[in-house]
């Protein structure tokens, strides 16, 4: 594997990620990554415990609390009693969480549609023919 190349890759990759999270935070009703990714999570597995999304959000459990305690306070998620461990509560997400995703979404994506229209038919066939390797990249070290 030539260094040159996952040294372009890697940078490739950081540079999108900022652009996507300063697109997204151009909106002034956006949230910061951390809670639309908690939003998304919810939104892809269901209703989860603090400590289970805590976990699958690589954060700590105190961090959780306080990112789910501001998502309540805003309406996007919805704290239930854990039916089988009455010291627990389970999160699920709102109406009002589903539209911040997908508005969240909906900014990026329209800065992809944007970004990829400036590129010549020959760059967009090679971008879709390594797709699958790149979802399967980012899967993998999910």
């Amino acid at each position: 594997m030539d260094p040159a190349f996952v040294t372009a890759l890697r940078t490739s990759i950081t540079r999108l990620a900022r652009a996507q999270r300063a697109e997204r935070q151009r909106d002034p009703q956006a949230l910061p990554v951390s809670l639309i990714s908690a939003l998304s999570t919810l939104q892809r597995l269901g209703p989860l415990t603090p400590t289970q999304l805590a976990h699958l959000e690589g954060v700590r459990k105190p961090s959780m609390t306080r990112a789910l305690a501001t998502l309540a306070e805003r309406g996007l998620v919805i704290r239930e009693h854990d039916e089988y461990d009455g010291r627990q509560f389970i999160v699920r997400i709102s109406a009002e969480g589903l539209a911040a995703v997908a508005r969240s979404r909906d900014i990026v994506d329209g800065w992809y549609f944007r970004r990829l229209r400036q590129l010549d038919q020959q760059d967009l066939t090679d971008l879709m023919r390594a797709g699958g390797a790149l979802v399967r990249l980012a899967n993998e070290t999910a």
